[in-house]
């Protein structure tokens, strides 16, 4: 079920002015804070803190870093939000707009569109098990509200919602990721916010080593089940070239690296994992428009799709590249620009530089 939607308009900006070492103290302290409680367990190579083995899906006691199951999915619990990332994502993200998307530090205007990518919890309502009544302890995001206050930062961006685009059926059952194949919808609201449209002409090819093995996996949990992990295909996508700069250096890469090894991270099958800077070419693109996506793991699976319509896609990881260092890679010329972060990203923004 797609459901869920969030209409409502915040225009007043919340933190336009806050200066930035003020903010970023602010974040350490409650930085510190969360720490002193940390939760004994599995590391979590996204955002830094420890995780215990999934839990019991009624226990009452869950809390952030913990597992649970539910309709068949491993899923984490990332709550409490933290307002304190959510102002840095946006004072950080302003920044770049201010220096390098403005009338007045670009010759030719942007369009600038920014979206969440929902964490699977966002669906756990829809669930069964939360029918039954085994999922009411689950402490969970306020989703809304964290929308709403990003929104209210970045006044200079329209809000594209993808709530309603996705359910709980296209994620992994066995990791936080969206599965590629169920994001057209996704894709084409995005598109659709730049004035394009995409098309479903894509061909699902399964990865040679199945079932996809999830980060979650390595948690012992009841009643889950396997992934398949596909990918997609097109004359337009076969087409595409993919640059790399690694360490400030141009290189090779791939669309889909197909060579990785099963035993680890599989989910580096699309665009090869995490990078600081990619350039895609789609010499068989429908415009010659081009599109800047500033974005984390979630940016790799969804960027092939816009190679339809967009002549050039540059993805910028924020976590790897300093946006201080922007201009020495990227010409800020007119480009479309998205700002795509899931919920897990922007809850921990601290780690983007």
């Amino acid at each position: 079920m797609k459901k869920h939607s969030d209409s409502g308009h915040v225009s007043a900006p919340l933190f336009p002015k806050r200066e930035f070492s003020v903010l970023l103290a602010a974040v350490l302290i409650g930085t510190t804070l969360t720490a002193c409680g940390k939760i004994q367990g599995n590391t979590d190579s996204t955002d830094g803190t420890e995780r215990t083995d999934s839990t019991d899906i009624a226990d009452s006691t869950l809390k952030k870093g913990d597992f649970f199951t539910m309709d068949g999915h491993i899923s984490e619990v990332i709550a409490p939000m933290k307002e304190a990332m959510i102002d840095y994502a946006g004072t950080l993200f302003t920044s770049i707009y201010d220096t390098y998307l403005t009338h007045e530090s670009t010759p030719a205007a942007h369009t600038v569109v920014f979206s969440i990518v929902p964490d699977k919890n966002v669906y756990l309502e829809d669930t069964q098990a939360y029918a039954d009544g085994r999922l009411s302890h689950v402490p969970t995001i306020d989703y809304t509200a964290m929308k709403a206050r990003l929104r209210a930062g970045m006044p200079w961006a329209s809000f594209v919602d993808l709530q309603d685009t996705l359910s709980l059926d296209d994620y992994y059952y066995t990791d936080m990721h969206w599965k590629q194949e169920s994001l057209l919808d996704a894709a084409n609201t995005i598109a659709g916010a730049f004035g394009l449209a995409l098309t479903d002409t894509y061909t699902t090819v399964p990865y040679a080593t199945n079932p996809f093995v999830g980060s979650y996996t390595a948690n012992d949990a009841a009643d889950v089940q396997s992934d398949t992990l596909l990918y997609l295909t097109s004359d337009v996508l076969s087409a595409v070239t993919v640059t790399d700069y690694v360490n400030g250096v141009p290189q090779p890469g791939v669309l889909y690296h197909t060579d990785i090894d099963a035993d680890s991270h599989t989910y580096d099958l699309f665009l090869s994992g995490p990078m600081p800077l990619q350039v895609l070419e789609s010499p068989l693109a429908s415009t010659d428009r081009e599109l800047i996506i500033f974005r984390d793991s979630f940016g790799s699976s969804i960027a092939p799709y816009f190679c339809e319509a967009y002549a050039k896609v540059t993805l910028v990881d924020l976590r790897y590249l300093s946006s201080g260092m922007l201009a020495d890679f990227i010409s800020f010329e007119g480009q479309d620009v998205l700002f795509l972060y899931s919920t897990h990203l922007i809850n921990t923004a601290m780690i983007l530089k």
